[in-house]
């Protein structure tokens, strides 16, 4: 009722990005920003804040029009400084918003104080004091989980994978299959390495448990072995 099959190993899952390096010393929070006059709350109603990806625009949304229809499109470096300086573009997008593209990849875990200035913006009365306020652009990182030995019969053509190990050779006796990992060439510093059991030819057995949580709850199990589509799993 059984037949023997090469074993694979199953999805790697790699999760990007993770919140690290905290501690950092170019990490920039509210205690470096000035305090805000309140009034801004009238003139701004939106902006980025927090947490960024590397990838992301920084963008300052105002509540009515601050420039002419002539200027969309146009420089905006007169109004903003962002320190430390991020090479690209910043424009009004619009009537009333102002748009900062990165021409690069920001790098992960820079922290960046942005401060607008209200003079030449139109509606905004120019004694405000500059407004402040600052991003962070999460580090990356990543985990690898081992899911388990599962066999690799031709007819599951249709099983999506993100990334395997195939033709694990099975040998007479149980071998230890060391994965190693190194995500230095993405510019991540996260390495490591896990061992997973290779069962003998002659063993079968349960290689992995996975549990879900979907609209019913269910478990997944995968076998050193093929399983006969003809046998009957009741009572298993």
């Amino acid at each position: 009722m059984l037949r023997s099959s090469l074993p694979r190993l199953a999805a790697l899952s790699f999760l990007f990005p993770l919140l690290t390096g905290c501690g950092r010393s170019d990490r920039i929070g509210r205690q470096d920003v000035d305090r805000q006059d309140p009034r801004w709350r009238s003139y701004i109603s939106a902006h980025s804040s927090g947490w960024i990806s590397r990838r992301d625009q920084i963008r300052i949304v105002f509540a009515n029009d601050v420039v002419g229809e002539a200027s969309v499109g146009q420089s905006a470096e007169r109004v903003i400084r962002i320190e430390p300086r991020i090479e690209g573009s910043v424009t009004f997008a619009s009537r009333r918003e102002i748009v900062v593209v990165p021409a690069r990849d920001l790098p992960p875990g820079r922290g960046y104080r942005v401060t607008l200035r209200a003079e030449e913006l139109l509606g905004i009365p120019p004694d405000l004091e500059r407004y402040q306020f600052a991003v962070q652009v999460l580090e990356q990182d990543f985990e690898v989980s081992v899911t388990a030995l599962s066999p690799d019969p031709a007819d599951e053509a249709d099983m999506v994978h993100e990334f395997t190990v195939g033709q694990i050779r099975r040998q007479p006796t149980t071998q230890q299959l060391v994965l190693s990992w190194d995500g230095e060439a993405i510019g991540v510093a996260s390495a490591g390495a896990d061992t997973v059991e290779v069962p003998s030819l002659d063993l079968f057995t349960v290689t992995g448990v996975s549990a879900f949580q979907a609209e019913r709850q269910y478990l997944v199990v995968h076998f050193s072995d093929s399983l006969d589509r003809r046998q009957n799993l009741s009572g298993l």
